[in-house]
């Protein structure tokens, strides 16, 4: 059996069930029910309609220097002295941006 199919089941027995306790409501009784989620599916409309006029919070961004070009030579290092080289970048990151 595959899995769509016993899905498909478990819907369809969902659908009856919630049939049946809809059947048994007043007519006054599923007019609040209808109202009810009517008036919660509006209320999220809006709310997510709002969202697109209302202002968006800026991030606050970090100090990236711009049009500056940073001088460096290229050097070669070995494998042993990564961590060294990464703990002096980190250093001078640092002291320049606080």
């Amino acid at each position: 059996m595959s899995a769509k199919h016993s899905f498909y089941r478990y819907y369809l027995r969902l659908h009856y069930w919630l049939r049946e306790q809809c059947d048994r409501l007043s007519p006054k009784a599923r007019k609040r029910w209808v109202y009810g989620i009517s008036a919660a599916y509006l209320l999220c409309s809006l709310v997510m309609i709002a969202q697109f006029f209302l202002p968006k919070e800026e991030e606050p961004r970090l100090p990236i220097p711009k049009n500056q070009y940073i001088d460096s030579s290229i050097r070669s290092f070995g494998v042993d002295s990564i961590g060294e080289r990464l703990s002096t970048i980190t250093h001078q990151v640092k002291q320049t941006y606080g």
